[in-house]
C-alpha cells in the first residue's frame, strides 16, 4: 500500500470518528427547562379565546371610568337576559366569558353583604335581582367557563386608602367565591390610585376556596397571578412573545418587555391580551359603527395574540337592555367561523416526516401531525438543532402554519425558520424567528408545495414540538340543529297547522324546516308580547335573517304562500 494511501485511510477513519453519534434516550421524555406551566396555565392556554363584558353602571351613565358618586337608581336595564350572553359566547365557540362585577365606581352586581352601593339597592327587579347569579348559572347551563372582574380600585368605598379596606376586599371575594360555584378566573385591573393592596391574602383567599382558579393581574399584584397584561389594549402581542418574564417587570409595568416577555425570565407568567370589539369598554350606540370588522378580528387581532402564545380577552359590552347588540354578536360569530373553518383540517395530516436528531421510541417525528393531545415529538438529549422535513405527498395549497411547543417542558426553541419546497427549490417562508411556546401562527400568501421544513436553529436543549400544521383559510357558520319532522310522503299535502318546534341561527341565518325548502315564504317575528316586529317575504329553508332584529327571544310565525304550510316557534336567536 502507498503512503498516500496509507494517509488517506487515516483521514477517513478520522473523519468518521467525528461523525456526531445521536444520543437516544430509552423512551424517557425530556426533562423540563427553565420555568414552566403550572396546571391553572395549561388549562388557560386551551381556551386560546376569553369573552370579556363589560356591564355595569358605567352601561347606563354613559361613562367609562365612573367615579362613585352615580345613583343605584341609574341602573336599570329593560330586558336583560344573561343567557343570550352566553349563548353568544358558546355559539362562537369560546369557553369562558368573564364579567365585570365591580368596576372603579364601586357599584356591585350582586347583593353584597358589604355594601349598600349594590344591584340591592337598585330598581332592576325591584332590588331582588342578582346578575352575578344569573351570569353564573347561564355559564353552567351552556358549559362555559365563568370569571369575574373585581376591580381592587373602588371610588366609592369609605374605607379606600385604609387597611380595613383589604378586609372589605376580601369578604367581597369571598361572596362571590362560595355564593356562585366554580370560578375559573379572578381578573385584578392595574388601573386606578392605588394603595397599599394585601394582594397575598387576597390570593391566599382564592387559593383557599377555589385553587384551580387562574388570577390575572398587573402592577403590585405580580408575586401571586398567574397571567400578565400583554402590556396595551390593541389586543396584539409582541414578536417574539416569550412566557417568561421576571416578575419585577409586571410589578413596575414595563410596557416595552410586558408585550415581548423575557427569553430568560425567571418566573413562567404568559400574557393575555385584552382589546374591546368597540372603541370603548362599556357600551355606547354612537360606536355602532365602529364595531370593529371580521378582517381586524381574525387578521390582525386572532393573529396577533393567539398566533403568538397568547390568550385573546375579547370584549362585548351589554347594551342598555342587557343584551349583546347584534352587530357585537354577528362579528363574534364570524370569528368564530374562521376559526372552526381553517383549522378543520390539516393539510399536513398524512406527510412523511422525518428529523434529524429524532429521539426513537415513543416521541416518533409523526407525532406532529397526529390528532393526539399527548403526543409530541422531541430530539435527542445533546441537541439544541433539528431539521424536520415533511413530504407531503402532492401539492398542498395553504396560507396559515401553525406550531406548537410541547409547552409543560418549557421555552425550549429559541431561534426557527420555516421553509417550503416549490417552482423547484425551497423557498424560506419566516426566517429567524424566536419564541414559539404554546402556540404560533404564520399568516402566509397563498403558497403551493409538495414539501415544508420547519429548521430550528436555536435553543435551549432539545426540541420538544407537539404539532406542526398546515392549513387554508376558510370560513365554516356555526353547527345548526334542524328542528324539523320529516318530509311528508311524496304527493301528500302538507297541513296547514304544519309544526311546532325551536329555530336555531348560526350568525344571520335562520334555518327552517325542510317542508320551506324551494319555496317563497312570508316570515312574522313577534315579541313574546304579541308585538308584531317586522313582516317580509323570503326563499328556502335557509333565511338572512335582519340583523336589527337579532337580538333576544323571539316569537316566529312562518307561512308558506302557495299550499298553506305554516309552521311556528320561538326563535333562539342567542344575539
Amino acid at each position: 500500500m502507498s503512503m498516500n494511501l496509507c494517509n488517506a485511510c487515516k483521514k477517513l477513519f478520522m473523519a468518521i470518528l467525528l461523525i456526531p453519534i445521536p444520543i437516544r434516550s430509552s423512551g424517557q421524555p425530556p426533562s423540563p427547562l427553565g420555568p414552566v406551566p403550572n396546571a391553572k396555565q395549561i388549562e388557560w392556554y386551551h381556551r386560546e379565546v376569553t369573552v370579556f363584558l363589560h356591564f355595569n353602571m358605567n352601561t347606563f351613565t354613559g361613562n367609562e371610568w365612573g367615579d362613585g358618586t352615580d345613583k343605584p337608581s341609574q341602573f336599570n336595564p329593560t330586558a336583560l337576559d344573561c343567557e343570550q350572553w352566553i349563548r353568544t359566547v358558546k355559539n362562537a365557540g369560546f369557553a369562558c366569558a368573564i364579567l365585570t362585577v365591580k368596576h372603579h365606581d364601586g357599584f356591585c352586581l350582586w347583593p353584597s353583604e358589604h355594601t349598600g352601593y349594590d344591584i340591592a339597592a337598585s330598581p332592576w327587579k325591584n332590588g331582588a335581582g342578582d346578575v352575578v347569579g344569573e351570569f353564573t348559572d347561564a355559564c353552567k347551563k351552556y358549559g362555559v367557563k365563568a370569571g369575574l372582574y373585581l376591580s381592587p380600585w373602588d371610588r366609592h368605598e369609605s374605607s379606600y386608602g385604609t387597611t380595613a379596606y383589604n378586609t372589605f376586599y376580601a369578604n367581597q371575594l369571598k361572596e362571590l367565591l362560595t355564593g356562585y360555584g366554580p370560578i375559573h378566573e379572578i381578573w385584578w385591573d392595574g388601573a386606578g390610585d392605588q394603595m397599599a393592596f394585601d394582594f397575598k391574602r387576597w390570593a391566599d383567599t382564592i387559593k383557599a376556596i377555589q385553587p384551580d382558579c387562574f388570577i390575572f393581574g398587573a402592577k403590585k399584584a405580580s408575586p401571586y397571578v398567574d397571567g400578565r397584561w400583554i402590556g396595551n389594549e390593541d389586543g396584539v402581542a409582541g414578536d417574539p412573545c416569550w412566557s417568561t418574564i421576571d416578575r419585577s417587570v409586571i410589578d413596575e409595568e414595563n410596557l416595552t418587555t410586558l408585550p415581548t416577555g423575557q427569553a430568560n425570565g425567571t418566573s413562567f407568567v404568559p400574557a393575555e391580551c385584552d382589546v374591546s370589539i368597540r372603541p370603548g369598554w362599556y357600551f355606547h350606540a354612537a360606536e355602532n359603527s365602529q364595531v370593529k370588522t371580521v378582517a381586524t378580528l381574525w387578521n390582525t387581532i386572532y393573529f396577533g395574540s393567539v398566533g403568538r402564545n397568547c390568550v385573546l380577552l375579547l370584549n362585548l359590552p351589554p347594551d342598555t337592555r342587557g343584551r349583546i347588540h347584534a352587530i357585537d354578536s354577528t362579528r363574534l360569530d364570524s370569528l368564530g367561523g374562521w376559526i372552526r373553518g381553517t383549522f378543520a383540517a390539516n393539510l399536513a395530516a398524512g406527510a412523511t416526516v422525518t428529523a434529524l436528531h429524532g429521539r426513537g421510541e415513543s416521541f416518533d417525528p409523526s407525532n406532529m401531525i397526529d390528532s393526539s393531545e399527548s403526543t409530541y415529538y422531541a430530539a435527542s438529549d445533546g441537541y439544541s438543532t433539528d431539521t424536520l422535513l415533511f413530504d407531503l405527498g402532492s401539492p398542498a395549497t395553504f396560507d396559515c402554519a401553525m406550531i406548537q411547543e410541547r409547552i409543560e417542558l418549557g421555552h425550549r426553541i429559541t431561534r426557527w425558520s420555516f421553509d417550503a419546497y416549490y417552482n423547484g427549490k425551497w423557498n424560506s417562508v419566516s426566517a429567524n424567528k424566536q419564541s414559539i411556546g404554546y402556540k404560533r401562527l404564520l399568516r402566509l400568501d397563498a403558497i403551493t408545495a409538495t414539501r415544508v421544513r420547519l429548521r430550528i436553529t436555536g435553543g435551549k436543549g432539545c426540541p420538544a414540538i407537539h404539532t406542526l400544521g398546515l392549513f387554508r383559510n376558510a370560513f365554516a357558520p356555526t353547527p345548526v340543529v334542524e328542528a324539523a319532522p320529516s318530509l311528508p310522503p311524496a304527493g301528500k299535502r302538507v297541513a296547514p297547522q304544519g309544526v311546532q318546534g325551536v329555530f336555531e341561527i348560526s350568525g344571520t341565518m335562520l334555518r327552517l324546516p325542510r317542508e320551506f325548502a324551494g319555496r317563497k315564504v312570508r316570515l312574522e317575528l313577534y315579541e313574546p308580547t304579541g308585538r308584531t316586529v317586522m313582516r317580509f317575504t323570503a326563499q328556502g329553508a335557509l333565511v338572512e335573517m335582519p340583523p336589527e332584529v337579532m337580538c333576544g327571544n323571539r316569537i316566529l310565525l312562518v307561512k308558506c304562500n302557495d299550499e298553506g304550510v305554516a309552521t311556528s316557534g320561538r326563535v333562539l336567536t342567542t344575539r
